[in-house]
């Protein structure tokens, strides 16, 4: 009989790793298990759909469900995993369709089981009334509801909150966007997140940003409308009237089928290798669910592993663990850790970065603007400044900033607009990290070089002698990545 292989998972991570799996083991058994009614569909493309009212939502399917049974790959449609016993190989599975739960033996698992959204709860508020928006069933449902005059407000000013501001304003609705902290794209340096907070309010985006939905409720009427109460940081009350909520408040590793089994980290996600095994021999992960380690080191006080929930991280990722999951000993394949690259539009906005980001306090907003090329500790300045406004912990090595502004396109062509580079290495020349602002014309896709940089332990000297395409309609002469490696350069010297 055929060892059976179980993934728990129906999309990027998952998919990728049952394919990789048959193409290592023609006669494996393999099993996919998809909490969701859809699978293979892809999720990044979601807000881009949702602005377009003549886009069926299943134009975001990438493969068809016939094309994984054709390469004897079981597909099992709202089948969500319930808990996992690693002793006797058994998964509880709740069965959506046919009801109730059955137990399902495993050889072999690959949990790819993705992320969830973090959970918006309001006092008054039922459930049914706010809006997810992880699911091809949530867009088809948004789409036809997204219709103006009306109000919406996004919980949340990630990037998915913002793609989704993009969305509802092409469409002609007013938003109103909510967060806790006073800027939006956490992820990004702070310069990046002022640029941001001004498209957003330059396109009609109504910021409600160092505040919190605390409570809500429905109102009869034709239509009916929600209440939502909001309280600022500074302890100020608000009361917002709408027509749709939408939950963006970030999301978290949809794990819990495996709370008490010691796989997991404190945030929820599992710890894997190169080889993307975790902490059982047969078990491996992939995907939004997993950390690993990054290709830049950790400073002092930061962790070892990071968590990276992007689409190509999950598709590498879930094609090693297939692969790998399906092979006898010796014939194992690596995924080499990455530079965790980022990028996202914001209205007529491209912002980028890659790199260990840290992510502790920010400048004081009162202090005067730091000098182009300092000495700073914290990737890109989200630190602090050395000195006494900084509370950041001593790292283990100073770090140099440097950065530099140019136009999209070269000298005198016409429709030009900003284009900026921050970049930061260790005292030692290595690169640690960057970020990229542009105005449109593609200009933050230059992210690409630096990542290939940091991936292959390139210098800021590297960086500078990149003999780099140049002709004016594609950008300028000097290049605002050569300049600002040169200006680093100099920072570090000695």
């Amino acid at each position: 009989m055929a060892e059976r292989l179980v993934i728990i998972g129906g999309n990027a991570a998952g998919l990728a790793a049952a394919l990789a799996a048959r193409r290592r083991h023609a006669a494996l058994d393999i099993l996919v298990l998809a909490a969701e009614s859809a699978v293979s569909f892809g999720a990044c493309g979601m807000p881009y759909n949702l602005a377009d009212p003549a886009r069926a939502a299943e134009d975001l399917q990438v493969r068809p469900l016939a094309a994984f049974r054709e390469a004897g790959i079981q597909v099992a449609l709202g089948h969500r995993v319930r808990h996992v016993d690693l002793e006797r190989g058994i998964l509880r599975v709740e069965r959506r369709e046919a009801g109730g739960e059955q137990e399902l033996t495993w050889d072999r698992l690959v949990v790819a089981s993705g992320a969830q959204g973090r959970a918006l709860a309001l006092p008054g508020l039922p459930e049914t009334a706010i809006h997810q928006f992880r699911s091809l069933d949530d867009l088809r449902r948004l789409k036809a509801l997204c219709h103006p005059p009306a109000t919406a407000v996004v919980a949340g000013a990630g990037l998915v909150g913002v793609e989704l501001c993009e969305a509802l304003r092409t469409l002609g609705l007013d938003v109103v966007l909510v967060d806790p902290l006073d800027l939006p794209l956490n992820p990004f340096p702070r310069p990046i997140r002022l640029a941001a907070r001004d498209e957003l309010e330059r396109h009609g985006v109504e910021l409600a940003l160092g505040g919190q939905l605390i409570a809500g409720r429905i109102v009869d009427g034709l239509p009916p409308h929600l209440l939502l109460d909001l309280r600022s940081e500074s302890g100020g009350a608000r009361r917002i009237r709408a027509q749709l909520l939408i939950n963006a408040a970030g999301q978290r590793p949809a794990t819990g089928f495996l709370q008490g089994s010691g796989l997991l980290d404190d945030g929820g996600a599992l710890p894997v290798d190169e080889t993307m095994r975790t902490g059982h021999a047969r078990v491996w992960a992939a995907g939004d669910c997993v950390t690993r380690s990054p290709v830049v080191p950790p400073l002092h006080g930061e962790s070892g592993f990071v968590w990276n929930p992007q689409a190509r991280e999950a598709v590498a990722g879930g094609r090693v663990a297939g692969w790998n999951a399906a092979a006898g000993p010796g014939d194992h394949r690596r995924l080499a850790p990455g530079p965790q690259t980022m990028i996202v539009r914001c209205f007529g906005l491209e912002l980028a970065r890659c790199g260990r980001l840290w992510l502790r306090e920010e400048p004081d907003p009162v202090a005067p603007e730091p000098s182009r090329e300092e000495i700073v500790r914290g990737l890109l300045g989200l630190g602090g400044l050395t000195g006494p406004r900084s509370n950041m912990p001593a790292a283990s090595a100073a770090l140099r900033r440097a950065h530099a502004a140019a136009r999209t396109l070269g000298h005198a062509m016409p429709g030009s607009g900003r284009l900026e580079v921050w970049l930061e290495a260790a005292a030692d020349g290595l690169l640690r990290g960057g970020a990229i602002l542009s105005e449109g014309g593609g200009g933050a896709q230059r992210i690409n070089v630096l990542a290939a940089l940091l991936q292959s332990g390139g210098t800021a000297e590297d960086l500078a002698g990149l003999d780099l395409a140049y002709s004016p309609p594609f950008g300028p002469l000097a290049d605002p990545l050569i300049q600002a490696a040169r200006r680093l350069g100099r920072a570090l010297a000695p």
